[in-house]
């Protein structure tokens, strides 16, 4: 029977995860740097559709998105 998190047993994990920021505040920043700074997660996007986010998405290395519509 799987348990909470849906795995089967507890050898299975989550390689790498892929993480998208939405809101590129002050705390969108920090988390995406905390990402950066681990080898344990790759960001995957910065959600936010101002100019300055599209500039730390570039920074980033992420791609840029207005919208998670």
């Amino acid at each position: 029977m799987p348990d909470r998190a849906g795995m089967k047993d507890s050898r299975q994990a989550i390689v790498n995860p892929r993480i998208a920021i939405v809101g590129a505040g002050l705390i969108g920043r920090r988390h995406a740097n905390l990402i950066g700074e681990g080898d344990d997660a790759v960001l995957s996007a910065i959600v936010d559709p101002t100019d300055a986010a599209r500039d730390f998405a570039g920074e980033a290395g992420a791609p840029w998105f207005v919208s998670v519509a």
